[in-house]
């Protein structure tokens, strides 16, 4: 037993060293909860060691939970609840490198203040390896789990076959992807995204309403989702429908699966330019996500339309990246403070013993402030 240290003499390292074997004695229940662990000399002894070493170790498994220490009463298996010391964020793409994926960067922000709040530390990983090479888990992810240095995961931007291996680890999850029904999702809820969208066109007066949207999305009913969450073109339909709106499939602006990789708010300038130029247009326009929108409104104001008067607008947006509008519209508001929260509760109660479940998180409805 003595080699376990000494066969691999690293003064960085051995503390950790000292960690994985103390960890391995309790989780294959050489010492369960309750026994009392060997004093610091005679590991020291056992190992091959220094006393300080096995302090430091001591020091780390106290602060994870898996140990108590007691003065005059010794160290203890404390069980197998872990305490949170340190929360670890998964991007599944490197989102410093695109401008228009600012929300993951708030989110990131608004994650670790969160968690700072708590008195929680925060580790990122931006796994920027192509997305056909994210089948097996990030090496440096995989690595800081292993030693035990975070003790929950929160993912987003991840790819379908990223979820299996991030399940893998065995720590509470939560991901926060909408085209993803699993108990480990935390989502906004685009049920109500789209009602409210409509909506707000409807409270305009619209009899008549399109859509132009740069996200990607299978658009034949054979083909649509069970969930009408992870379907946001089918439950804008169906809202338009139940509101007796009228819509026309020309009237519908978004890309299918593989057909755009360009820029949205390009995309929301070619498009309103495109729908503008039809010989019959709708009375509104819900538009999604809020770089679409930039675009858009720039092609409106070239054009010099006459906002509400000839067209009436439904406008998504982050609340912590916020637009100009210069005209009066509706807003859809995503709120990252609510979503963050909502990510950081589903975690807790996965701790607290709790099975994970799918969680949906609430928009904010901005009615239009028209002038008389």
């Amino acid at each position: 037993m003595s080699e376990y240290i000494s066969t691999q003499n690293s003064l960085e390292y051995g503390y950790k060293r000292v960690e994985d074997y103390i960890r391995s004695m309790i989780q294959n229940n050489t010492w369960p909860i309750g026994t009392k662990l060997p004093s610091g000399k005679t590991l020291a002894d056992t190992l091959g060691t220094s006393i300080f070493t096995i302090q430091t170790a001591m020091q780390h498994l106290c602060r994870e939970g898996l140990i108590e220490r007691k003065p005059r009463i010794g160290t203890h298996v404390r069980g197998g609840t872990v305490q949170l010391t340190c929360a670890g964020i998964y991007f599944g793409r490197d989102f410093w490198r695109d401008p228009e994926d600012a929300s993951n960067c708030v989110l990131s922000m608004e994650l670790q203040k969160q968690w700072e709040e708590r008195g929680i530390q925060t580790r990122i990983w931006i796994d920027d390896r192509p997305a056909t090479k994210q089948t097996t888990p990030f090496p440096p992810l995989l690595a800081a789990l292993k030693r035990r240095e975070v003790q929950a995961l929160l993912a987003t931007s991840i790819k379908p076959h990223s979820l299996s291996w991030l399940k893998d680890f065995k720590v509470p999850l939560t991901i926060t992807m909408a085209s993803m029904n699993v108990p480990q999702q935390v989502a906004f809820n685009w049920s109500q995204i789209m009602k409210g969208a409509v909506e707000l066109l409807r409270m305009q007066g619209c009899r008549s309403v399109g859509m132009i949207c740069s996200c990607p999305m299978e658009r034949s009913r054979s083909k649509r989702s069970a969930d009408p969450n992870n379907d946001y073109y089918h439950a804008f339909l169906d809202e338009v429908h139940r509101s007796g709106l009228t819509i026309r499939d020309e009237w519908i602006r978004m890309p299918l699966p593989g057909t755009w990789s360009g820029r949205h708010e390009d995309y929301g300038y070619q498009q309103f330019e495109e729908l503008w130029n039809q010989r019959s247009r709708p009375d509104g326009l819900w538009i999604y996500p809020d770089w679409a929108v930039r675009g858009v409104m720039t092609r409106i104001l070239a054009r010099q339309i006459g906002i509400p008067r000839e067209l009436k607008l439904a406008l998504s947006q982050v609340d912590q990246l916020p637009y100009i509008c210069p005209f009066p519209a509706g807003h859809v508001v995503f709120q990252i403070p609510v979503l963050a929260r909502a990510m950081i509760e589903h975690i807790y109660r996965q701790i607290r013993g709790k099975p994970a479940e799918r969680t949906l998180c609430s928009v904010l409805i901005e009615p239009p402030v028209i002038p008389n």
